[in-house]
């Protein structure tokens, strides 16, 4: 009898292990809606602002004229909050509040309920970069170079840290820094991660990444996991370094932009190339490499779900890859090119994709079975 129950449930191991293999998967769009108040007849650029995804909400910035709000069921806007010059930082929230850098020259909060202003606070430059929040400070980069700390509740500031502006060239964007135990790690456009006390904003130590001649920023935002962080250079390499004091463990030398993806032993690397590495984050040993058929366009930020490896292209469409191998399995064509990170929505199975014409697309992550694999297994 024992051993009866033991090769059932080795069975059902197996077939749980092996049923997803023989599926396909596709996406499949529930709704689509426009991020503008109005029609945009001017200048269009890429859409860097990843959808935030909260308590039945989809909350969206753009960078033509603010900040939407929608029901994620049935997208019907719930307000609309408007900034000149529009929105292209990253969000991040508490339960109440909705913190964002606007391109107006002002960080706000404003309330997640109604939409309404709670404070801003004034930069006097674009603020591209994602905040980060942590035990009620809001941090973020300017777009000329200053790491601040407020008090998220009064919008405060508590210390800056001024790296200053860089007479060098520089691609348009900003890191959201990282906060880990007692220190706030960022990256800035001049080249260097440094790693800044989280109490008075004094600097402990810092790192130059990237010695090229062109774009030498660091955009992506550190990565923090015990004493390792992930970083990667525009122009230069992804780095594994020490937390400590920021010597170098290994790299990889293809520039990139955006966060690694980590997921157990396994770090996704989205790289200026086109490419996309399944890497050992311990040694940067590469476990698969896909390359992006049409050679041009920047990748996201790749996310992970069940099994799925998912990511856009700046100029492409909507990817999914198999995590296991990195073969392609499915994509979506928004139209016009994806620069903001895609959000899935776990409990739903749903994708949120925010495209360079500034549509939102709620997509269905369908999983099927072909129709030959179900004669298959039928008979």
């Amino acid at each position: 009898m024992k051993s009866i129950l033991v090769l059932t449930l080795l069975t059902s191991v197996l077939a749980c292990s092996t049923a997803p293999q023989s599926k396909k998967v596709r996406f499949e769009a529930d709704w689509i809606r426009s991020a503008l108040a109005s029609e945009n007849y001017g200048y269009k650029h890429g859409e860097r602002t990843a959808p935030l995804v909260e308590d039945g909400t989809v909350f969206q910035g753009n960078g033509i004229d603010g900040v939407v709000a929608w029901s994620k069921d049935n997208g019907r806007v719930k307000w609309r909050f408007d900034v000149r010059n529009g929105v292209e930082s990253r969000f991040t929230s508490d339960d109440k509040s909705l913190f964002f850098g606007g391109s107006d020259g002002n960080f706000y909060s404003i309330s997640k309920l109604t939409g309404k202003i709670i404070w801003s606070y004034p930069t006097r430059t674009e603020n591209l970069g994602a905040p980060a929040l942590v035990n009620g400070i809001v941090y973020f980069i300017s777009g000329n170079n200053i790491l601040y700390s407020l008090d998220a509740k009064t919008g405060k500031q508590i210390w800056n840290y001024n790296r200053g502006d860089v007479s060098s060239l520089s691609i348009r964007g900003a890191a959201r820094p990282t906060v880990y135990k007692n220190t706030v790690y960022a990256g800035f456009s001049d080249g260097y991660l440094a790693a800044i006390n989280i109490n008075d904003g004094s600097m402990m130590w810092e790192r130059k990444l990237s010695t090229n001649l062109k774009f030498v920023d660091v955009d992506g935002s550190p990565v923090i996991e015990e004493d390792t962080i992930w970083v990667s250079s525009y122009d230069g390499a992804l780095y594994a370094l020490s937390r400590s004091d920021g010597q170098i463990q290994w790299r990889i030398d293809e520039g990139g932009s955006v966060p690694v993806t980590i997921d157990g032993d396994l770090l996704i690397f989205s790289s200026l190339n086109h490419n996309i590495y399944a890497l050992n984050k311990k040694t940067g040993a590469v476990q698969w490499k896909y390359s992006y058929e049409e050679k041009y366009g920047i990748p996201t930020q790749a996310v992970i779900h069940r099994g799925l490896v998912i990511f856009g292209m700046s100029d492409g469409s909507l990817t999914a890859l198999n995590q296991q191998d990195g073969k392609k399995l499915a994509q979506y064509n928004p139209g016009s090119g994806i620069m903001a990170t895609p959000i899935v929505d776990k409990d739903a199975s749903s994708i949120y994709v925010f495209s360079n014409q500034a549509n939102l697309h709620k997509l269905k992550i369908e999983w099927y079975q072909p129709e030959m694999d179900n004669l298959k297994w039928a008979n």
